[in-house]
């Protein structure tokens, strides 16, 4: 949900809970207020009557009192004051109707009388009816119009916001720029503005540091990694060592060899990852497949591997060159390497995904374990267990997927290309 439509929610809630809370008190302010007014119209017409009875001796014409009911009846009690609500049935609406109850006594010559004055509260009713309709009405126009307003204020209050957000977005630490984010006036948001150049800064020149780092680390170790290699091929050539002597050379060439390629392998994958291949060109699927093959030709041959092919589509996509011979080298090899003699490859390529089948063994651990970092198969210790982790980190890269499954006893590798 939006941060607008979410504050605006909240704020239509917010008003909800208010107006209502609001509405009920100004119901009950008004009863109130209509109550005090009919009581004092009651009041204001027993003193008439009173003052009349005082001057006549005689009740007054009643019919002169406007919209009030008038109920007299004998009575032995002279202290009789009584203002309450009461329910009388009025025969015209066929029904009880509410009446608040004025009743006094006044004495009339020797007698005393009680004098009920009552006033309906039918028209008040349908009154009090129309104004709640009225103020109901009037609340929702209200709300609505909070609403959209408050929605338009926010986009203008949070619009330096999501600027921030957009160029935050697309911000690319590989381009050494630092953030435009333009020039906020809100407070706050030149307080964000302020961080996040801060951060960005930062994590440019880290950025910096670490590419510098490993390029020149590689640099370094690749340097005596040769000169070690190349001493140790010229002990090789002596006719001084035993043949014990000459097997322990021979493997500490191998181990060198092996340092080397971890170091080029670990070296790659920084690259991959600190998005350092930035140039992308749109590439054939299919050349770069039969690029490969014909490159591992010798070794499909050794191995006696029958190799088929199922082009259906000439697909393009858009990746740098070198990371896609790289992606495609790496699973053809990995394809050949976990062969077995006389073994078979399928490589089936249509416009959603390229299938790699190959025979051997079948792996029988977590799928996703097979793209983890220095993950290796027991029946081949040699390798180093960063193929298949370098071709995950390119599908990443270039949102498509890889997939590792079973199908037939054969191993299956799906990259799905989007």
């Amino acid at each position: 949900m939006r941060l607008i439509f979410k504050t605006s929610i909240y704020f239509l809630i917010a008003s909800i809970i208010v107006f209502t809370l609001g509405s009920i008190i100004f119901y009950f302010l008004v009863i109130k207020e209509i109550n005090m007014e009919i009581d004092q119209l009651l009041e204001f017409n027993k003193g008439k009557i009173i003052e009349h009875v005082q001057k006549e001796n005689k009740l007054p014409d009643f019919n002169n009192i406007y919209d009030i009911k008038v109920i007299v009846s004998p009575t032995s009690n002279n202290k009789i004051e009584i203002l309450k609500d009461t329910l009388l049935f009025n025969e015209l609406k066929n029904k009880y109707i509410s009446y608040r109850d004025l009743s006094f006594s006044c004495k009339i010559g020797k007698q005393f009388v009680k004098i009920q004055l009552l006033k309906s509260f039918f028209e008040i009713e349908d009154l009090i009816k129309g104004i709640l309709t009225f103020i109901l009405l009037l609340i929702l126009f209200l709300l609505l119009a909070l609403f959209v307003l408050n929605i338009f204020i926010s986009q203008i209050t949070f619009k330096p916001f999501y600027i921030m957000l957009q160029k935050l977005q697309i911000f690319d630490i590989t381009k050494n720029k630092p953030l435009d984010i333009g020039n906020p006036k809100t407070f706050e948001f030149i307080q964000l503005k302020n961080e996040l150049l801060a951060m960005t800064d930062k994590a440019r020149m880290d950025y910096i540091l670490q590419k510098e780092f490993i390029e020149h680390s590689s640099h370094e170790i690749q340097t005596p990694i040769a000169i070690v290699k190349a001493k140790c091929e010229m002990l090789l050539q002596s006719k001084t060592l035993s043949t014990l002597e000459l097997i322990s050379v021979a493997n500490i060439i191998e181990a060198v060899n092996r340092l080397s390629k971890l170091n080029s392998a670990l070296l790659l994958i920084t690259k991959i990852e600190n998005k350092q291949f930035i140039e992308n060109n749109e590439i054939s699927v299919v050349d770069c497949l039969n690029e490969q093959i014909l490159e591992f030709s010798d070794l499909i041959s050794i191995k006696r591997i029958t190799l088929t092919k199922q082009f259906t589509q000439q697909k393009l996509i858009t990746i740098n060159p070198v990371l896609a011979d790289i992606l495609f080298s790496n699973l053809i090899s990995n394809a050949i390497k976990h062969n077995s003699e006389n073994g078979i490859i399928n490589i089936l390529l249509n416009e959603n995904y390229l299938k790699i089948q190959n025979s051997g063994k079948l792996f029988k651990g977590n799928p996703n374990d097979i793209f983890n970092r220095f993950f290796k198969d027991k029946s081949n210790p040699n390798s180093l267990g960063l193929g298949l982790t370098i071709v995950k980190k390119i599908t990443i890269m270039y949102n498509m997927n890889i997939v590792y499954s079973q199908s037939n006893n054969l191993n299956e590798f799906h990259l799905f290309f989007s």
